[in-house]
C-alpha cells in the first residue's frame, strides 16, 4: 500500500521544471519516481525482497501439500499461492530495475501484472469448484477470457514503455509520462471487472455454506467488493495526477481505507477458511471419539457373553488415543462380528419384525447379558440377520449402542 506520500519533483523531461514550478504552491498527493531515493511502498529493496522469498516458501510448502493429497481444489489453491509469490518476486525485481537510471522496470511489472492474472483466475475457478454449478464456470470462463485480452494488452503496455523511465512516473504530458500513464491504466481496467466477478462467485459460495465457512466466504466477497470498489479510484488519482487535477484528500484517503480494509479482510478470509475446515475435522474427531466409547463399551458386553474361544483380547484404549477414526472402524467391525456370533441366541428373544430396531435389539441384548444364558462352547447354529438393513442416512449400530447405553445407565 503506497503511503509516505510527497510533492514530486523529477528532473529529465522537457517543460517539466517549469510545470512543476507553477504547482508547487499547491502540492499533490503523488508517489516519489526517482531512482533510488528512500523507501518504496513504505519498505526498503531488502524488505521487499524478504517478503517475496517468504511467500515463496508458503508457496512451496502449499504445492507439497498438494502433492500428498492431490484434488481440484488443493491444485487451484496452490495456483494462487504460486501465482501471488511469483507476483510479490517480480514486484520486488521490477522495483530493483527502478534503481537503475537505464533499467526496465515496467517488463518486470508486466510479467508480475501477468502473474497475478493467473492467480486470480484460479480464484474464480476454486470458487466455481466449490459452487458446483454451470453459471458459475459460466462466470469464471468469462473471467478467464478477458485475462487473457488483458494479458496482451498489459505485455504490449510494457514494453511501449522506454528504459529508464521510473514507476509511478504520472505527471505532466512528456511521451514518457504519457507511456507510463497508458501502462498503469490498461493494467486497472481488468481488475474491478475480476474483483467484482470473484467476490460475486464467493458469495455464492456463502449462501450455500453453513457455520464458520459461510463467514469466512462472506468476508472474502466483501473484502473483493472494497478492492473493486478502490480500482476506479486509483484510476481517478493515476489520470488526475497527470491531467495536473488537483484530487481532494477525501478521494484520496477513500482509495487507502478502502484498498487497505479490503485487502485485510480478503486476506484474513484465507485464515478463517482454513479454520473453518479445521473445525469441522476437529467436530468429526469429536464424533468419532463419542461413538467409539459407546462402541467400546457395547463390544465388552457382546465378548462377555460370547464363547471365549471366540473373543478377542483386549487391547486396551490406544488407538482410541491416537487414531479415532481407525478405532472407531475397528470397532465397529469387532460389534459386527460379536453380534454375527450370538445372533442365535439374540434372536430367540426378538420377534422377526423387531430384528432391524435399535431399541429391541438392545432390549433382548441386555436380557441377555444380564442372564448370560449362551453356553461357553461355541454351537454351530445358523446366523440371523440384525440390524442389517443400514442406509448411509441411518447408522443401526451406532443407534445400538445409543440405545444400549441407555439402558443399561452407562
Amino acid at each position: 500500500m503506497p503511503h509516505g506520500w510527497r510533492a514530486r519533483s523529477k528532473t529529465g523531461s522537457p517543460g517539466h521544471e517549469q510545470r512543476h514550478d507553477a504547482l508547487s504552491a499547491k502540492p499533490r498527493w503523488t508517489l516519489p519516481v526517482s531512482h533510488g531515493e528512500g523507501p518504496m511502498n513504505g519498505l526498503s529493496l531488502p524488505e521487499w525482497w524478504l517478503r517475496a522469498v517468504v511467500f515463496a516458501l508458503i508457496a512451496v510448502w502449499r504445492v507439497h501439500q498438494t502433492a500428498r493429497r492431490p484434488s481440484l481444489a488443493s491444485a487451484l489453491i496452490s495456483v494462487i499461492f504460486v501465482g501471488t509469490a511469483a507476483n510479490l518476486v517480480l514486484e520486488a525485481l521490477a522495483h530493483t530495475e527502478n534503481q537503475r537510471a537505464d533499467g526496465h522496470p515496467f517488463i518486470a511489472s508486466a510479467i508480475q501484472v501477468l502473474t497475478l492474472l493467473i492467480a486470480w483466475c484460479a480464484t474464480c475457478a476454486y470458487y466455481a469448484h466449490a459452487d458446483g454449478t454451470s453459471p458459475a464456470w459460466r462466470i469464471t470462463t468469462i473471467v478467464v477470457g478477458l485475462a487473457a485480452v488483458a494479458a496482451v494488452a498489459t505485455i504490449a503496455a510494457g514494453i511501449a514503455v522506454p528504459a529508464g523511465e521510473p514507476l509511478y512516473n504520472f505527471g505532466g504530458n512528456s511521451p514518457l509520462s504519457t507511456e507510463a500513464t497508458r501502462y498503469y491504466l490498461v493494467v486497472q481496467c481488468y481488475f474491478p471487472f475480476a474483483l467484482a466477478a470473484s467476490g460475486y462467485l464467493a458469495a455464492r459460495v456463502a449462501r450455500r455454506s453453513h457455520g464458520p465457512l459461510r463467514v469466512a466466504m462472506t468476508m472474502a466477497a466483501a473484502g473483493q467488493w472494497l478492492l473493486a470498489m478502490s480500482a476506479p479510484l486509483l484510476v481517478l488519482r493515476i489520470w488526475g495526477d497527470h491531467s495536473g487535477w488537483s484530487l481532494s484528500d477525501l478521494i484520496v484517503r477513500l482509495w487507502v481505507w478502502t484498498y487497505f480494509v479490503g485487502a485485510l479482510v480478503w486476506v484474513a478470509s484465507f485464515g478463517a477458511v482454513a479454520v473453518a475446515h479445521r473445525s469441522s475435522q476437529l467436530a468429526s474427531l469429536r464424533r468419532a471419539w463419542r461413538d467409539t466409547r459407546t462402541l467400546r463399551n457395547l463390544l465388552q458386553d457382546l465378548e462377555d457373553i460370547s464363547p471365549h474361544k471366540l473373543a478377542y483380547p483386549r487391547t486396551g484404549r490406544t488407538p482410541l488415543l491416537m487414531r479415532p477414526h481407525a478405532a472407531l472402524l475397528r470397532t465397529r467391525i469387532e460389534c459386527r462380528d460379536r453380534l454375527v456370533t450370538v445372533s442365535p441366541y439374540l434372536a430367540t428373544g426378538l420377534p422377526d419384525g423387531t430384528r432391524q430396531q435399535p431399541v429391541a435389539v438392545a432390549e433382548a441384548l441386555a436380557r441377555l447379558h444380564h442372564h448370560n444364558t449362551i453356553p461357553d462352547t461355541p454351537t454351530r447354529g445358523p446366523s440371523v440377520a440384525i440390524l442389517t438393513a443400514e442406509t448411509p442416512d441411518r447408522d443401526l449400530l451406532a443407534e445400538l449402542a445409543d440405545c444400549y447405553e441407555r439402558i443399561t445407565h452407562r
